[in-house]
């Protein structure tokens, strides 16, 4: 597998796939997602049926096995930087310190699908739709901002 470079362009391309699956997720779910509960915090047993540690426990079991694979083989996998940001999102119970933690996690999980060896599309640069994007002075522009 080759590892890209990112840059703006990808990112924008990854971030436009984000919203896209957002807005399907609205359509389908809409309003009933507005009374779902966080389901956080350090006594969080987010691992059942398989564990019935919590969350603070998971995640520091988490970091270990992180840390030991990085010490071992010199970098961590995508895997162990998801599972243990993951961890720290659900072990906090603070709705501020939540959404820091999962705007770290989305963050994270953008860098990982740029650097997959996977072509993305190329959005608009002016609105970010993917509607058959046109170069016009070597910006890509859709339909809709190039009339």
């Amino acid at each position: 597998m080759s590892r890209r470079t990112t840059n703006e362009a990808r990112t924008r391309a990854v971030l436009s796939l984000v919203l896209g699956e957002r807005r399907e997720q609205e359509a389908r779910y809409g309003q009933a997602n507005e009374v779902i509960l966080d389901g956080t915090g350090p006594e969080t047993r987010w691992l059942l049926p398989f564990t019935y540690h919590s969350a603070a426990q998971i995640q520091e079991d988490l970091r270990r096995d992180y840390e030991e694979y990085e010490e071992e083989n010199w970098a961590p996998t995508w895997v162990h930087l998801v599972r243990e940001e993951v961890a720290e999102a659900f072990q906090e119970d603070n709705h501020q310190r939540l959404a820091e933690e999962l705007v770290q996690v989305a963050a994270l999980c953008v860098s990982w699908v740029e650097r997959l060896d996977i072509d993305l599309p190329t959005p608009c640069e002016q609105c970010g739709e993917q509607d058959g994007p046109h170069v016009v002075n070597g910006r890509h522009l859709c339909a809709k901002c190039v009339g």
